[in-house]
Parts: C-alpha cells; sequence; structure tokens
C-alpha cells in the first residue's frame, strides 16, 4: 500500500481536491431552475408512471431530443433515495470524477505523467471547469466524451486503431449527450489521411473488442431507432430541415459580426480554465502562438497540433454557417483542448530551470481558486431557499388541511422555474388558481412585497392565503383546473 501511495500520491490529492470543490455546500449552490424541474419530472415519468421512455427532453433544435440514457441513470438513484432531488449529486459527482482520472490517463498516455498530472490538477481546480462540473443537465458528460474522442483522434494520427471500439461507442453516445458531436467526426478522416500507413493498419482489428462495442453500439441506439420508425423519422426530418433554415430557433446575426461573436465565444473558452477576466482577442493569440511553436519545435507532433488547429478552426466555420442560434455551450468542447494543450506546454518546461516558477504559479492558482470558490455563498436558482419555502406551504396546506392549493409567483420573468417537482415531491397537489382554493404567493426578490410575507427563504418570500377557506377536494381532479405540463415536457 505504501509503495502505491508513495508512487500516486500527486493524482490521489489531485482527486480528493477535484471531489472537495464538486461536493462542497452541494444543496446550497444547486442551480436548480426550470431544467432540472424538467429532468426530475421526466424520471418521475419512468418511476412513478411507469412510462418507458425512448427520448429525453427536447433539445434547441425543435423536433430533435436528446437520448434517454442520462434519465435512467439518474432515475436509479432517485429510486434509491425515495425521489429526493439531491439524489442527483451522485451520478453527477461520478462523471466528473470519471472525467477528471481520464484527463490524467489520456493526457499520461499520449505525452507524459507530468502533462496529466498538470491537466488532472487544471481540471480539478479551475473554477470554471468546476461549476460547469455541478451543472445538473443531460450534457453535463460532455467534457468526458471530449476527453476519450481526442484520445482516439490522437491514436487515429499515429495509425493505432485498436482504439475503435472506443470510437464506436462515442458515437453510439452522442444523440444522448449532444447532438453538436456530429461534425467533430469529420476529424477521423483528416487524421487518417495526414499519415499513409492508416489505411493498411485499419484492417488489423481485435473481432471481439469490435462485436462487444458493436453491441453496446446497438443498445444505446435502440430507443433511436424505434422512436424514429414509430414516429416516421421525425428528428431525422427536424435535423436536417434546422441545417439549412434553423427553425424557431434561427440565428439572426451574419456577417462579420458573427464572426466576431463566435471569436469571442472561442476566446472565453480557451482561457476560461485558467483566467476569470479575458482581453479579446487574448486568448486567441496566446492558443495560436502556443500551437505555432508547438509545429516548429515538434513538442508534439507536427500532425497531432495540425489536427488541434483544425479542430479550433473548424469551430468558425461550422457555426459562422450553421443556420442555428449560437450557444455558449457549444464552445465547451474546446475547454479540453485548452487544458490538455496547456498541461504538455508546461511540462516541457518542468524540465528547465523555470520550475520553481511553475510551481508557485500551479500553487497561487490553487489558492486563489479556493478563495473564489469559498466565497461565492449564492446560486442562481438556487435548490436550498426553493425548497424550503415550498416545505414552509407545504406544513402550512397540510396543518389547515387542504387538498390542493394554487401558487402565484410575483417577480420578474422566469420566476416561476424550479418549483413543480419540489411541490409534487413534499405531496402538495396543484391546480390552477380560483377563488375556491387558497393561493400562496411566492415572491422573488423578497423586497418586492417585503411588509406582506410571512417568511423568507434567502430572498424568497412567501405569502400566505389571505383567509382560511374551505376546499372541496373535487375540484383538485377537475381535468379544466390541471395545470398544463411542463415546457418541454413531452410524454
Amino acid at each position: 500500500m505504501k509503495p502505491f501511495l508513495s508512487k500516486h500520491y500527486p493524482i490521489l490529492l489531485i482527486l480528493i481536491l477535484g471531489f472537495l470543490f464538486r461536493a462542497w455546500r452541494f444543496s446550497a449552490l444547486y442551480g436548480y431552475g426550470h431544467e432540472q424541474d424538467l429532468q426530475n419530472f421526466i424520471i418521475k415519468d419512468i418511476l412513478v408512471d411507469h412510462h418507458p421512455r425512448l427520448i429525453g427532453q427536447e433539445t434547441s433544435i425543435t423536433g430533435v431530443f436528446i437520448g434517454p440514457l442520462y434519465y435512467y441513470v439518474l432515475a436509479i438513484f432517485f429510486f434509491v433515495f425515495s425521489m429526493n432531488p439531491l439524489a442527483v449529486f451522485i451520478p453527477i459527482t461520478t462523471i466528473s470524477m470519471a472525467t477528471l482520472v481520464s484527463i490524467y490517463w489520456v493526457t499520461n498516455d499520449l505525452y507524459s505523467k507530468q502533462a496529466g498530472i498538470i491537466a488532472s490538477f487544471v481540471y480539478a481546480v479551475s473554477p470554471v471547469v468546476f461549476m460547469l462540473d455541478r451543472w445538473v443537465v443531460p450534457t453535463q458528460p460532455t467534457l468526458l466524451w471530449i476527453v476519450w474522442f481526442y484520445w482516439v483522434l490522437v491514436h487515429f494520427s499515429r495509425s493505432n486503431f485498436k482504439v475503435l471500439p472506443v470510437l464506436v461507442v462515442l458515437i453510439a453516445l452522442i444523440w444522448h449527450i449532444h447532438i453538436a458531436f456530429v461534425p467533430l467526426l469529420l476529424l477521423l478522416p483528416i487524421a487518417m489521411i495526414m499519415n499513409k500507413k492508416s489505411f493498411k493498419k485499419i484492417q488489423k482489428q481485435n473481432t471481439k473488442y469490435l462485436l462487444i462495442s458493436g453491441l453496446i453500439a446497438f443498445a444505446l441506439l435502440t430507443p433511436l431507432v424505434v422512436f424514429e420508425m414509430r414516429h416516421g423519422f421525425s428528428q431525422t426530418q427536424a435535423l436536417l430541415t434546422a441545417s439549412y433554415s434553423g427553425g424557431m430557433y434561427a440565428e439572426v446575426r451574419t456577417g462579420y459580426y458573427k464572426l466576431y461573436v463566435i471569436a469571442k465565444n472561442i476566446d472565453r473558452v480557451l482561457l476560461e480554465p485558467f483566467v476569470q477576466k479575458r482581453i479579446f482577442p487574448f486568448g486567441l493569440i496566446i492558443a495560436a502562438a502556443t500551437l505555432f511553436i508547438f509545429y516548429l519545435k515538434k513538442i508534439i507532433a507536427r500532425g497531432e497540433t495540425l489536427l488541434i488547429t483544425i479542430w479550433v478552426g473548424s469551430q468558425f466555420v461550422i457555426h459562422f454557417f450553421s443556420k442555428r442560434a449560437l450557444t455558449e455551450y457549444y464552445f465547451n468542447n474546446l475547454l479540453m483542448l485548452s487544458i490538455i494543450v496547456s498541461a504538455v506546454a508546461l511540462s516541457k518546461l518542468a524540465h528547465s530551470k523555470t520550475t520553481k516558477i511553475i510551481l508557485a504559479i500551479i500553487a497561487a492558482f490553487s489558492i486563489f481558486s479556493s478563495y473564489g470558490f469559498l466565497k461565492n455563498t449564492r446560486a442562481v436558482g438556487e435548490y436550498k431557499d426553493k425548497s424550503a419555502a415550498v416545505a414552509f406551504i407545504a406544513q402550512d396546506a397540510a396543518e389547515n388541511s387542504y387538498p390542493c392549493v394554487a401558487i402565484n409567483y410575483i417577480g420578474p420573468i422566469g420566476v416561476e422555474f424550479g418549483y413543480r417537482y419540489l411541490f409534487w415531491h413534499k405531496d402538495v397537489a396543484l391546480i390552477s388558481s380560483g377563488n375556491d382554493l387558497p393561493v400562496y404567493s411566492i415572491v422573488r426578490p423578497a423586497q418586492i412585497s417585503e411588509s406582506e410575507i410571512a417568511q423568507r427563504f434567502g430572498d424568497i418570500g412567501v405569502i400566505l392565503p389571505a383567509q382560511q377557506i374551505e376546499v372541496n377536494p373535487e375540484i383538485c381532479t377537475t381535468p379544466t383546473r390541471q395545470l398544463l405540463p411542463l415546457n418541454g415536457f413531452v410524454n
């Protein structure tokens, strides 16, 4: 045990740091809004309503849905923990820790142990990265997918096709994680073309592993195939339509302005793991200079440097010609490139006389990350305060024996997001408001009705019904009084 600890203590310490940053005050800093409410209702649909699902929620492309894998994984933990919304902590944190281990292993395998340690350390303590890991959404496994795709891509450029089974599974996972990964597959033939020996070696494969990966891919894609056959290939048609029209979310920016927005987003992502304040186009300049030096000095193989350059450049081309509205998280795939390339560069410097300076910079980075995170006491749409407000209303409704109630939301647009599942979990039946039942008001910010609120939870205030009402239980099940399904929920 001692030899193992002495040999691997750096990565073990990094794992501990990474876990602490992702677990610290999870409940208090859990950003809980419409997206989290929606995914919880989908899990309820699976477990409580016993409805096996072929799809998850609708994506930003109208008529295209994300795969159900993420929801089934979460459903396991919701089942174990009695549908508690905080059950997401285990699978979400497990995915992020798997990503942390993966970036260490992949960078170590492709380059060096020093590079692996640096890359995993930056991933563990970078505020932007670990806050992204704490974001509970179906696309959360994005960074994990990117790490392994990068590994496959580099091995393809090195004519090592033993990684083909991993690629098969990664391709099958695209529908379950992020449809925007599809254009990245074009990098694979480019990697092969760069090496003339590729086409000769690709024939030499381990049939056993290919068969296993093929079966896994078949299982992952079965829900998609079944759904498409049952619904006339509606998702395929919607995806093809959106590719040239943009649908209801069509991009309105064009020309140089659109190119500027894309450049600014890429610049942001390249620097985000390291600094909070950015000066455009500082990130792009650093990236260009780094890749140029890599190419000249052969710090990594020139073919791999070109692949990374093409990857970054492809984001300009893809998003410039896409008709879809630009969204910031479409560029997050570059986060891992930035971390890995930076780690390789720093690992080369670590062998020189600048080692102490590099260690000092890394230590300062760790301290800065810790301070910035620990002083953060609030989260947008936080779970803790919403849950407390719902519990307060549930208790008052139970004390007054109300079989159902109505909720009035007071505040800016979106103030009503993130409550519906919490009320269901607390056994509070909600229907549309009227004079025949009690109406509770949730106010945010509470200062809007400071004098009227009965209880305050953070900046959320609760106003009790003006008077006690005798509720006829029959109205609780009246079809015309039932609330509409959450936006994006498809049964």
